[in-house]
């Protein structure tokens, strides 16, 4: 599955560590890593850097950490890119 890109801003990128942070600190690390799909490394690297996560990932996330569309937004979304549409 290819990579989602969260942009690098860094306001996008403390919102995607925190969401990931919390469900950590609501599942624990071999829980989690065993619902992404991955190890103990790939956990280290994905919580030091978000915008490597598939879309996938991204869906558990949201899956798993009851979070609200606007929380989600907030996580994958630049404000600037909020009012473009491409459709």
């Amino acid at each position: 599955m290819p990579k989602v890109n969260l942009n690098r801003d860094a306001p996008l990128n403390d919102a995607a560590k925190q969401i990931y942070q919390y469900l950590q600190a609501q599942m624990g690390v071999p829980k989690l890593s065993k619902i992404m799909g991955y190890g103990q490394t790939t956990h280290c690297k994905r919580k030091k850097h978000p915008e490597d996560l598939t879309l996938e990932q991204l869906r558990i996330i949201y899956k798993e950490a009851h979070l609200t569309d606007a929380e989600f937004m907030r996580m994958v979304r630049a404000e600037s890119d909020r009012n473009e549409s491409r459709f």
